[in-house]
């Protein structure tokens, strides 16, 4: 997992809008410590976070958590169960 978390971290790198110093904070973290994944390492683990955007609108998609009332960033359905439907998305 350390070796492909390390290569995504290495072609962020490369992109001109990413934050170097992020990175490289990252980047050492992965070297450093063990237990990068929440099944290894709880407390301290590595996560993601992702938000579509569309660039010809300058718009982002977002759904409604019907729980939260709120809108936010999608994301996989609660827990593994394909049929829980805590998000209602739609194109805004």
């Amino acid at each position: 997992m350390k070796h492909h978390i390390f290569e995504q971290l290495t072609q962020l790198q490369r992109l001109p809008h990413t934050d170097k110093h992020a990175i490289q904070k990252a980047v050492r973290r992965l070297q450093n410590e063990p237990g990068v994944v929440k099944k290894e390492n709880a407390g301290s683990h590595f996560n993601t976070f992702l938000i579509p955007i569309h660039k010809q609108s300058h718009s982002i998609y977002l759904g409604h958590h019907i729980k939260a009332n709120d809108w936010i960033p999608p994301r996989r359905p609660y827990g593994t169960e394909r049929n829980d439907h805590r998000y209602r998305t739609k194109r805004i």
